[in-house]
Parts: structure tokens; sequence; C-alpha cells
């Protein structure tokens, strides 16, 4: 999956579908981790994004 902080791929996709993503899964009965392959510095963002992905679902 592609970052959740992050513009669209597609001209038509939401512009909120990353934020939605991790409900619209989980509500599917998937397992949903948040993480970054970027650097371990950035895990300070976690918290952050996690507060997102909730508020969006």
């Amino acid at each position: 999956m592609s970052e959740l902080h992050r513009l669209p791929n597609r001209e038509d996709e939401d512009v909120d579908l990353p934020y939605r993503m991790p409900g619209i899964l989980q509500k599917a009965g998937v397992l949903v981790g948040l993480s970054y392959s970027d650097g371990w510095w950035r895990t300070r963002n976690l918290p952050f994004l996690a507060g997102t992905a909730a508020g969006f679902g």
C-alpha cells in the first residue's frame, strides 16, 4: 500500500482515499498495520498517522 499522506496517483482517485483505506480494509476483515519503510527516525510520526486514519474511519 502507498503512503497515507500523499496526493492521489490518478485523476479519478478520491483525495481522501488514502485516509479512508485503513478503515475500509478493517471493515472488510483485513488486519491493518501502519509503518514506515523509509527510515526508523520517521516512526515518531506514527501516532499522527494513526490519528488521521482513525479520524477517517
